[in-house]
């Protein structure tokens, strides 16, 4: 399965151009979320720690305007 993880993030333009064996590092120290529809994987003001690939699904982005409810 990793295998073939790698080839498909290889597909993308974030990783398009990167080596195959930096690719392999990556997906070996990531871990897999899964996300329930209507959750959330962060929200607008959580510390950056984390970059997040979408898999599979959708996903939709939404922002908090200063004097909007959220």
């Amino acid at each position: 399965m990793k295998a073939n993880r790698i080839a498909e993030l290889q597909q993308t333009p974030m990783f398009g151009a990167v080596d195959s064996e930096i690719v392999r590092l990556l997906v070996s120290r990531a871990r897999r979320v899964e996300v329930s529809a209507l959750d959330y994987f962060f929200r607008q003001g959580d510390e950056g720690r984390s970059a997040w690939v979408l898999e599979e699904g959708h996903a939709s982005v939404f922002r908090e305007r200063e004097g909007e409810p959220a």
